[in-house]
């Protein structure tokens, strides 16, 4: 086992620790996501092949205060997936009533900026609870069943994919 299989392995296995090493950037994946939002926190999930979008996805991060500004929006920083989704049953992660799904994101550990940990990209639980998300990506449920599609065959590809999320 390489150091840097043995290196993966222990941060997988640490269920709140959501940073990893630099050298998973080195390798180039030819794909990439690229999240973009504006000041109510709603954008796009674009899948990148160098400069062409595969395929757009209508998302939301953070929810609107009672003085309608943005708050608990993701950070806009580069982020990576490492693992494929997995189904969950948390009500605010819902395609539809009791079935749903989450892929983790993990941060650079050279990135400052955040202290957040368990960001994850997950259904905006549908149209009745659409009311955005407390720092993840929340894709709409008519985009989310495709999406989960698409990203688990990305990462049976390629290992990973790399997310870059920025404000509009």
């Amino acid at each position: 086992m390489t150091r840097l299989s043995k290196l993966l392995n222990r941060f997988r296995n640490r269920k709140r620790f959501t940073l990893m090493p630099k050298q998973f950037h080195e390798k180039l994946v030819p794909v990439r996501l690229e999240f973009v939002y504006d000041e109510r926190g709603f954008g796009e999930l674009s899948l990148m092949d160098g400069e062409n979008c595969l395929d757009r996805y209508r998302c939301r991060t953070g929810s609107i205060n009672t003085k309608g500004k943005l708050v608990n929006a993701l950070k806009p920083i580069n982020y990576i997936i490492l693992d494929k989704s997995v189904n969950t049953c948390e009500f605010s992660m819902y395609v539809t009533i009791g079935h749903g799904w989450k892929i983790r994101l993990y941060i650079d550990l050279g990135v400052k900026g955040t202290k957040r940990t368990r960001l994850l990209i997950h259904p905006d639980g549908g149209e009745k609870i659409n009311n955005g998300t407390r720092g993840c990506i929340g894709i709409q449920a008519t985009d989310a069943i495709s999406f989960r599609h698409e990203l688990d065959k990305c990462i049976d590809d390629y290992g990973r994919l790399p997310v870059m999320v920025r404000k509009a």
